[in-house]
């Protein structure tokens, strides 16, 4: 059995966007936009079902049928599917709002006129996708986007939105609005990228004149920490800084870590997560970069280990025992090739599924768990 990428873990799968309407004029509308846009499906009131508007057309999924708009937000906000509304702001708004919890985790909401002149971005603008969403329906709808975030319109950078493009993680998405208000008011920001990608995506607007950047890079991560500059700053790289991040500092984890795993079918992910978060702790890295984890084969159906995976949102990469072992090894165990036929898994599943990248954290030991972790060779 060759290695096998698991794309089923890789990424979540893109959204469904539910467009939901309150009228034959609405909905009308609606199915327009459903036709324009992928993984649409149309929502109609219950009380509508009957109404020739809400006839269901050939290679379009059914309608989904609700009898209250909040009822259909709730569901919406608790799936994570985006959701585009051809109604009244203030409905919406009403609907939406005891739902609402934080920029990371709210779906895209966007609410259109019935005549489609406006397609307002309201919730989630940037990481949740809604300022696109807009821009996607009005141009279906032949209307005008509505964008109120105050990067967009200065024509500035949404860091949130450029830490997406580029793969990585945001730390804590409330030390953003720090960055965003140095950007609007022209002040310099700070940056020490580990990565080379998010210096290379603030460029343009560098050139531009858009934005004034402070390389703090040559300093090192520890010696800016311990003498940090007064301007927010940005870090890209996978560390965990000694005493924690000083507090205007915004950190995103690239996804280039890769966690090698052996373990006994009683493990859970709970231990597995556990003992995986330790090791990279004592090892200074973040948890929340590991995007890829790589194990035997064999375990590929072990429910504590495909729900790690899942609770990491990684990547799964998977190899026979044959591919393992051929990769040198720091501490290979007799035991383990006697077990399942190779003297390692979770240190030469992390260098293989580093793909030639550099072990960083050699086998960690828990009572049904090992963990190893490399670094990848490339993003």
């Amino acid at each position: 059995m060759g290695s096998r990428t698991d794309t089923g873990t890789a990424a979540r799968e893109k959204k469904e966007i539910l467009v939901a309407a309150l009228t034959p004029r609405g909905i009308r509308l609606a199915r327009e936009i459903v036709a324009g846009l992928e993984r649409a499906r149309l929502c109609v009131p219950a009380s509508l079902a009957h109404n020739p508007a809400a006839d269901p057309r050939q290679g379009s999924p059914p309608p989904m049928y609700f009898d209250r708009f909040s009822t259909l937000a709730q569901e919406a906000f608790a799936t994570g599917r985006d959701l585009v509304c051809i109604m009244a702001c203030g409905i919406v708004v009403r609907g939406i709002a005891p739902l609402l919890r934080s920029k990371d985790r709210d779906p895209a909401v966007v609410a259109v006129d019935e005549y489609g002149r406006y397609a307002v971005s309201l919730v989630s603008g940037h990481i949740g996708g809604a300022n696109a969403l807009a821009r996607a329906v009005s141009r279906i709808t032949g209307g005008e986007p509505v964008i109120t975030t105050a990067t967009d319109l200065e024509g500035l950078p949404a860091i949130d939105v450029l830490a997406l493009e580029s793969g990585m993680r945001i730390e804590d998405t409330g030390r953003i609005k720090d960055v965003h208000m140095a950007l609007i008011k022209g002040r310099p920001i700070g940056l020490v990228d580990e990565t080379g990608l998010f210096k290379e995506m603030l460029a343009p607007f560098v050139e531009a004149g858009k934005v004034q950047v402070r390389d703090l890079g040559h300093r090192g991560l520890s010696a800016c920490v311990a003498s940090p500059p007064r301007f927010p700053v940005v870090y890209a790289g996978n560390r965990l800084p000694e005493g924690g991040w000083p507090p205007n500092w915004l950190a995103l984890r690239p996804r280039d870590l890769v966690a090698g795993i052996g373990c006994n079918r009683e493990a859970s992910a709970v231990e597995i997560l556990e003992l995986l978060h330790s090791a990279l702790e004592r090892a200074g890295l973040s948890i929340l970069s590991v995007g890829v984890v790589a194990s035997i084969g064999m375990k590929k159906h072990e429910r504590g280990l495909v729900e790690a995976i899942e609770a990491l949102e990684a990547e799964a990469r998977w190899f026979s025992p044959e591919e393992l072992r051929d990769v040198e090894v720091p501490t290979p165990s007799q035991a383990v090739k006697r077990h399942v036929g190779t003297p390692s898994v979770c240190e030469a599943a992390a260098v293989l599924g580093a793909k030639g990248g550099r072990l960083l954290v050699q086998k960690t030991k828990g009572a049904n768990v090992t963990v190893a972790v490399a670094r990848a060779a490339s993003l």
